[in-house]
């Protein structure tokens, strides 16, 4: 859970900057509830987490992936 948590929080930093109300608790929150709803997926190597994946709409058509 922490190292989804400080996965997440480094891409958004990368991805938008800091932003107010987007602290590392907030990417806790952010990962559980992914964790929770099935939409968030890992990768490892050599017992480590690589690569995280969320889902973030799940429309069979055309879904959406972030935070890779």
């Amino acid at each position: 859970m922490e190292t989804v948590s400080e996965m997440t929080y480094k891409y958004g930093i990368e991805e938008w900057g800091e932003r107010e109300g987007r602290d590392l608790d907030h990417a806790r929150q952010l990962s559980y509830q992914s964790i929770l709803q099935e939409t968030n997926c890992h990768w490892e190597l050599n017992g480590k987490i690589t690569t995280i994946a969320s889902v973030l709409d799940a429309d069979k058509e055309l879904p959406i992936i972030g935070s890779l």
